[in-house]
């Protein structure tokens, strides 16, 4: 939007634009507009999921780094759960922010084949639910929580432990 442009070209921004920035991609990809608005907001929404892709990645190395001495996997074995989106769709979201939609160069609309994780996160995501909602903390979270990304690791004897489980053990002794 026109807030966003005002900003101008910096080489880094600061905490707080960042922020408006990640909250105003956000906002704007989640509302429902009018079929001719429908590429502003899956241009809004790609911005998003590369951004979130580079957190699910550092999200990924940080996990494998957990579990290095088993020597069982690494970084990359991880990514095919939680890194499907290559940026090649122009994805939007239903008038409920339930389903994934792919608009086409025509701009006609039809349901995704597969849901794309990136997606699913930034569907999830609210930066009102908290003043100091994180959209890396989040998507942290989201990734470590990935049902497909647990499997793996359980399929190799690895537990990937809940904070809530952990707080749990630790009340348990």
């Amino acid at each position: 939007g026109s807030e966003l442009s005002e900003l101008g070209v910096q080489s880094q921004p600061s905490v707080q634009q960042h922020r408006f920035i990640q909250v105003s991609l956000h906002t704007q990809f989640c509302n429902r507009a009018s079929s001719t608005e429908l590429f502003s907001l899956a241009k809004a929404g790609l911005c998003l999921r590369c951004y979130v892709s580079h957190t699910i990645l550092w999200a990924c190395k940080k996990l494998a780094s957990q579990f290095c001495a088993t020597g069982q996997f690494t970084y990359r074995d991880l990514l095919p759960y939680v890194l499907n989106d290559d940026g090649s769709l122009q994805i939007v979201l239903d008038q409920d922010r339930d389903n994934q939609i792919v608009l086409t160069r025509k701009g006609e609309t039809h349901n995704a084949e597969y849901r794309l994780f990136a997606v699913e996160v930034l569907q999830r995501f609210n930066p009102n639910a908290q003043p100091e909602a994180s959209l890396d903390r989040w998507v942290y979270c989201q990734t470590r929580q990935n049902k497909e990304l647990k499997d793996f690791l359980s399929e190799r004897g690895l537990c990937l432990l809940s904070d809530w489980a952990l707080l749990n053990r630790v009340g348990a002794s």
